[in-house]
């Protein structure tokens, strides 16, 4: 087998994978041990075996105990001082930020203080935001700095498929967060920071000045996207566009960038007579600076390492290989910082790299002759590149681009001119500005076309789809077939390859060459058994396709249970409802009183978690109240999916309005339900209004009444099942209902956040729930009150809240009567 490296890369991941899902140690290194011992079995069978690639189960085991040990020191470097005043002394690891009221920066800590006692920090990293109306020019790269915060451990994650920030901050090395104002930030003597590093960052400034300069700020953003992967001051509409046109790649530096600049810059220096080892040699140190100007992202890491061999290999005389060269970019980059792994941008760049090596050529070749070759070979990079990353973004950001190949042939043949345009220009910048205002103008013309066809492309109404996140089995299935399809299958090619004779073999005349299996043309021709052979297997590939199809239906077909999943939304409610026919419906979505046109919990989290649980379409959306922190992620769901019809309260809510005339704008019909009237029925389930009541004398009106108060209450009944959704209801709703049957139940989302106003001693009595389930999160209001949590558990009840246990989810089998199992995505 060829490539060891390749191999040893693979076991390097594979152990990491381990380790990040086994959490004991002691199960994952038996999982580890019982993986070597397949593999050396493995190796043993294999025919043409290399010793080499038994180097990769070092690796394998290096993957396994390297995660572990970040894991751990990522949640136990700062534990200590965790939720305590400390004095934090350090230097600024990167270049600070000012956007929105705050600066951002990490800090690489030297030191923590606590009551004059000094504790010195390896290897740590904390993420500080300051809150200021001006940025402060005294905050740069490498500058000493003394801090007075509160270092927080940030947070995991905490829904079903959610955004683990945790891992992400891990991923950049950083295993602390605090938030401060200027006045706890001291700038200390003395800077730290590399000089190739301070050296890219000065360029990114005079690349920056460059083009904002001599570009309208727009044009100048694009151009900074693709030059440097400078995004920040970009427009979010325009970011949206680039999205659903398929075109974000251009905005993120990769190889393609690195070869637009590198190439020209070897060209150059051949051409004033540096032979091409010298040209290599020179070109590393420039490569190092532009990758610090572009902020070492992944993708540029993982392109500079690559384009580092390529350079190597040049000063010794050696030829490279992809699969050897990407290999071992992944495997410094893992070594370095397991976390990588699961950083989207690596996963992106590194399945698109290979997928882009591994399919391009056959689908180029297959495409007809007579198209031109830049359209050719756009259509093929365009599609390889696609194939591989279609998983990692529908299971990211749930999204596919169906415009994606048509605004890539039009935009992609120009991006390499316009790159090299603005390079050029930001070089010019530095030693003869006149003339940059020329390239400028070039410059925007170009971007101008790029803009018109990428918003073009993108205002088509069926641009962009939205699609659930698919299954661990459904994505493995993808690149197995995609594997298949490419290579065939492995068995079978390499048998046929055994029945075609040798170069060696080949007669001189073309009557022999027709004895030996020759077309008389010099190129072989298919006897009868290999003909058979590929006949035989030939039903393979059909069969797995076949099979592949039989898995998406199987995964869209219902389970059959009940599943209830209670969201961590924060300070707020969410609550998602899968029926057992597969309906879906939600009561409240979260939200904030500061969200405007958008809803940063409606979209970061509620649509997120609502596409991991496989939901594409709401059948019923419940609003119980119109208090922000319950309607406003409501908005965003109706933004992104179908709503089929919304229920609200029969009160007199005035702050429901928004959300009802939002709903109405885009053809939503809205019902209203109190008392006993049935909200939403199937085969034996249930969902019915407790409420307000009939009788709208005995519940508040007017303008002084609380929307609390007027609260949709609602009850389901399924197999036995019984649980109460109560909105925020206090003790006044509370003794309207008291003495309703309804009222009994299994599982009650417990009132307005665990508030001491609600849930009073008769109410929680009556109810008498098994399961109460508190959505909560940090808050100045004192809730969950203590008093009341000691009330459900006296009446019984397991209380889980989401602030501590995240995400809740509660299944109800039916063939397992009077069995309730409740999951929760924080394990205690």
């Amino acid at each position: 087998m060829k490539r060891p490296l390749a191999v040893s890369a693979v076991a390097l991941v594979i152990g990491i994978i381990i380790a990040e899902k086994v959490p004991s140690f002691i199960h994952g290194l038996c999982a580890v041990i019982l993986v070597c011992i397949a593999a050396c079995l493995a190796w043993r069978r294999i025919t043409c075996r290399s010793p080499f690639l038994l180097l990769a189960l070092p690796f394998l085991v290096s993957g396994f105990l390297l995660h572990h040990y970040n894991s751990r020191a990522v949640s136990t470097r700062f534990l200590p001082w965790l939720g305590r005043k400390v004095v934090v002394e350090g230097s600024i690891h990167d270049e600070p930020v000012f956007s929105d009221g705050r600066i951002t920066f990490t800090l690489s800590v030297d030191t923590v203080i606590e009551n004059g006692v000094a504790t010195p920090i390896r290897k740590g990293k904390i993420r500080v935001r300051v809150y200021s109306d001006n940025p402060l020019d005294e905050l740069r790269y490498g500058r000493m700095v003394q801090i007075s915060a509160e270092v927080e451990i940030p947070a995991g994650q905490r829904n079903i498929g959610g955004f683990d920030y945790r891992r992400y901050l891990a991923a950049r090395g950083i295993s602390g967060v605090c938030s401060i104002n200027p006045l706890q930030l001291k700038v200390l003597e003395g800077n730290r920071g590399f000089f190739l590093k301070s050296a890219g960052y000065a360029v990114r400034k005079g690349i920056l000045d460059a083009l904002y300069k001599t570009m309208s700020r727009q044009e100048a953003s694009v151009a900074a996207g693709m030059l440097i992967g400078y995004t920040d001051e970009m427009p979010e509409s325009l970011e949206e566009a680039f999205r659903k046109a398929g075109l974000s790649h251009i905005m993120a530096v990769s190889g393609a960038n690195l070869a637009f600049l590198l190439l020209p810059f070897i060209w150059l220096l051949k051409r004033i007579g540096l032979n091409p080892r010298w040209a290599s040699v020179i070109s590393l140190p420039v490569m190092l600076i532009y990758v610090f100007a572009t902020g070492m992202e992944a993708s540029v890491i993982r392109a500079a390492i690559m384009a580092g061999i390529m350079l190597l290999g040049m000063i010794i005389w050696r030829q490279t290989d992809f699969f050897c060269s990407i290999s071992a970019s992944a495997m410094l980059i893992l070594l370095s910082n397991t976390f990588m792994l699961f950083d989207t941008g690596f996963i992106l760049s590194y399945s698109a790299s290979i997928s882009l090596v591994v399919f391009y050529k056959p689908i180029f070749d297959r495409l007809p002759a007579k198209i031109p070759k830049v359209i050719r070979d756009t259509l093929a990079g365009t599609l390889s590149a696609q194939l591989g990353v279609i998983p990692v973004i529908a299971g990211t950001f749930n999204t596919f681009s169906v415009v994606s190949i048509l605004a890539n042939l039009a935009v992609v043949p120009i991006t390499g001119v316009l790159t090299t345009l603005t390079a050029i220009l930001a070089v010019l910048w530095f030693v003869f500005q006149p003339v940059c205002h020329a390239l400028g103008l070039a410059a925007s013309f170009i971007i101008g076309v790029i803009l018109g066809v990428t918003r073009t492309i993108s205002s088509l109404p069926w641009a962009e789809l939205d699609i659930a996140t698919p299954g661990f089995l459904l994505t493995a299935g993808y690149y197995l077939i995609l594997l298949a399809i490419r290579y065939g299958i492995p068995w079978m090619e390499r048998r046929v390859q055994d029945l075609r004779p040798s170069a060696a073999d080949k007669p001189g005349n073309a009557v022999r060459e027709m004895e030996q299996g020759y077309d008389g043309k010099g190129k072989p021709e298919e006897n009868k058994s290999e003909k058979s052979r590929r006949k035989r297997f030939g039903w393979l590939v059909p069969c797995i396709l076949a099979f592949y199809g039989v898995m998406i239906l199987l995964d869209m077909v219902p389970s059959g249970k009940l599943e209830i999943y209670f969201a961590d939304v924060g300070q707020g409610d969410c609550s998602i409802i899968r029926t057992p026919s597969g309906k879906s419906i939600i009561v409240d979505g979260g939200g904030s009183v500061y969200d405007d046109e958008s809803s940063y919990t409606g979209e970061m989290i509620v649509v997120p978690v609502l596409y991991d649980l496989k939901i594409t379409r709401i059948d019923v959306m419940v609003a119980t109240h119109g208090h922000a922190d319950h309607i406003k992620g409501l908005k965003s769901v109706i933004d992104s999916m179908r709503v089929k019809r919304l229920v609200v309260a029969d009160a007199d809510d005035s702050e429901m309005n928004e959300l009802t005339d939002y709903a109405r704008s885009r053809g939503i019909p809205v019902e209203r339900a109190d008392q006993d009237d049935i909200v939403y029925s199937e085969d034996g389930l249930m969902l019915t209004a407790i409420y307000p009541l009939d009788d709208k004398t005995r519940i508040p009106s007017g303008r002084t009444a609380s929307a609390n108060e007027l609260s949709l209450v609602i009850r389901l009944d399924y197999a036995g099942f019984s649980a109460v959704f109560t909105g925020d209801i206090g003790s006044p709703a509370e003794n309207l209902i008291l003495g309703q049957e309804a009222l009994d139940c299994d599982l009650i989302k417990v009132p307005h956040h665990g508030s001491k106003y609600s849930s009073g001693a008769e109410f929680v009595r009556q109810a008498s729930p098994a399961i109460a389930v508190i959505s909560v999160g940090k808050n100045r209001y004192g809730h969950p009150d203590g008093e009341v949590k000691k009330r459900y558990m006296s009446a019984g009840a397991r209380i889980y809240e989401t602030l501590h246990h995240g995400g809740i989810m509660v299944s109800v089998d039916p063939r397992k009567p009077g069995q309730v199992s409740v999951r929760t995505v924080i394990k205690e």
